[in-house]
């Protein structure tokens, strides 16, 4: 059975308040969307129909300068992930210089010592991609609820395994190679004059 959309909601009692303003239609896994397309639009040619690609590739194209700022602030994020993380090890390595100091004087290479500090970079990146894997779940969640809501969609964003692992290596490699990077630095100016006398 088919019925207009302003009927429906007429029905339904949603005139005035219901923020639909299109009706999906499921069909089989083994259907062909473009020719279920086709006779749909033949059936009713008042509607526009479209298939899931052609409306994902309407709304890009419609909200290319949301998707660019998405793009931009994702960017953002990453770089300013790099840098603070950049900044906590360099003031770890400031506030360890005695101590780094003392263990140049005892012999230690530049490569121990940074070594050392990448270490601990190593564990920073391992403690915060677990917060990270345990906290997207939620945000996915909530970020699906909002959309249910003004979309009427459910399920819009959906985390593959492969964003969860891509997430984990960059907290990883960003923690390790940044300390790494501050160690090194460290023990070229970790020197016997910084050792209290």
């Amino acid at each position: 059975m088919t019925v207009p959309l302003g009927d429906l909601q007429a029905v339904a009692g949603t005139s005035g308040t219901d923020r639909a303003t299109f009706i999906t239609a499921d069909v089989t896994d083994d259907a062909d969307r473009a020719t279920v397309a086709n006779d749909l639009d033949e059936a009713y040619p008042e509607y526009d129909v479209r298939t899931s690609d052609n409306q994902v590739q309407s709304m890009v194209e419609e909200r290319t300068i949301v998707l660019a700022s998405g793009a931009t602030l994702v960017g953002l994020a990453v770089v300013g992930g790099v840098v603070l993380t950049a900044n906590l090890f360099a003031l770890v390595a400031h506030q360890q210089r005695e101590q780094l100091a003392a263990l140049r004087a005892v012999g230690l290479s530049r490569r121990v010592l940074a070594g050392t500090i990448g270490t601990q970079g190593l564990v920073i990146g391992l403690l915060g991609g677990l917060v990270g894997l345990a906290t997207t779940p939620l945000a996915v969640l909530g970020v699906n609820r909002f959309a249910a809501s003004i979309l009427g969609f459910e399920g819009l964003l959906r985390t593959p395994p492969a964003v969860y692992f891509g997430g984990f290596a960059l907290a990883l490699v960003v923690g390790t190679v940044v300390a790494i990077v501050a160690g090194w630095r460290a023990g070229r100016y970790a020197r016997i004059e910084h050792l209290e006398l």
